[in-house]
């Protein structure tokens, strides 16, 4: 799903390098808002599961894409709270005539602490970022931070191309963005990347939104416990502070379902199930498999409410929960 918007109704973005005022952007598209949400560890910890997120728009003009990561968590290293690094590690803008006219990264965020790091190819600074047919609309307005700039804005980075590209990249983990929030916050981080191309008629623009969201762990109890469908995957966080999760499922009469624990070694989680009528006693745990992907199969003979718990027995880190008909 995409929106496009007449150029009489676009709010242009102002160009800081003076070759770049006299672009007239003839449409714009916007893309569906993309939301990225991440569970907080309370331990220092490497994410595990969806640690990658790829955007991609294609269509016969334009291929934009879009790579990011969340890499790790620390709890200490901050005076304002812990923190969580997500990463842009590439963006590349392809077209099939004309040529890519510039890019736009842009970090928002309410919270007074976060901030954002940019790297691009300087070996007098060692900086690790690489930049293809692309350079910085001079630094002073083509790169800014929090700290310059006030506001909900925390950073972007403003790239115009070197002569008529037909490609243009920007990469190997070129941004990093620190959320620096509290283990109760729940973060928002609001992004965006913007292309700029020419088609051979027209200039036109194509913007991507996309939402961060750490939040704190919800699902601590039968109470609270996250519906989960037969089909589906859940992502979490286990250490021996955060040391329980737990999910619900409804299944139906016969009903036969498989249900798998992954995780990172050397750390070892384990499964229990319970039925609604009895939350004390659980009718399956996994077998102890040290360091191995715990599964339990498990039918039901009547439509039924099950609660799935997930425990640390050894280690910290995250996981992925899936169920599937079995």
């Amino acid at each position: 799903m995409s929106i496009i918007v007449p150029v009489s109704l676009v709010v242009g973005f102002k160009f800081f390098n003076s070759s770049m005022n006299s672009v007239v952007v003839a449409e714009s598209v916007v893309l569906e808002p993309v939301v990225w949400s991440r569970e907080r560890p309370c331990r220092d910890a490497v994410f595990a599961g969806d640690s990658e997120l790829q955007l991609s728009f294609r269509d016969e003009e334009l291929a934009f894409e879009v790579l990011l990561y969340a890499r790790e968590y620390h709890v200490r290293y901050f005076k304002f709270g812990p923190t969580v690094f997500i990463g842009l590690t590439n963006i590349t803008a392809s077209v099939t005539e004309g040529f890519v006219q510039s890019l736009l990264i842009n970090f928002s965020d309410v919270y007074a602490a976060s901030d954002a790091l940019f790297f691009w190819t300087n070996p007098d600074k060692g900086t690790s970022g690489e930049l293809s047919n692309l350079t910085l609309n001079e630094l002073g307005d083509g790169f800014k931070r929090s700290w310059l700039l006030g506001g909900t804005t925390k950073a972007f980075m403003s790239l115009q191309r070197l002569g008529c590209p037909d490609r243009v990249s920007f990469g190997e983990e070129c941004v990093e963005y620190h959320f620096n929030s509290l283990y109760n916050y729940t973060h928002e981080v609001s992004m965006f990347f913007e292309v700029v191309y020419f088609n051979g008629t027209a200039y036109k623009k194509v913007v991507q939104p996309v939402s961060l969201v750490l939040f704190p762990d919800p699902n601590v109890g039968f109470d609270t416990a996250e519906e989960i469908h037969v089909g589906e995957s859940k992502i979490g966080y286990l250490d021996d502070l955060d040391n329980q999760d737990f999910y619900k499922i409804w299944l139906e009469e016969a009903q036969k379902i498989n249900i798998t624990l992954t995780f990172d070694i050397p750390n070892n989680f384990d499964l229990c199930v319970f039925d609604s009528g009895d939350l004390e006693n659980p009718i399956a745990v996994s077998p102890y498999n040290y360091g191995e992907p715990e599964s339990l199969v498990l039918e039901v003979a009547s439509p039924c409410l099950l609660y799935i718990k997930t425990v640390p027995n050894g280690g910290a880190g995250g996981y992925v929960l899936n169920v599937e008909p079995a």
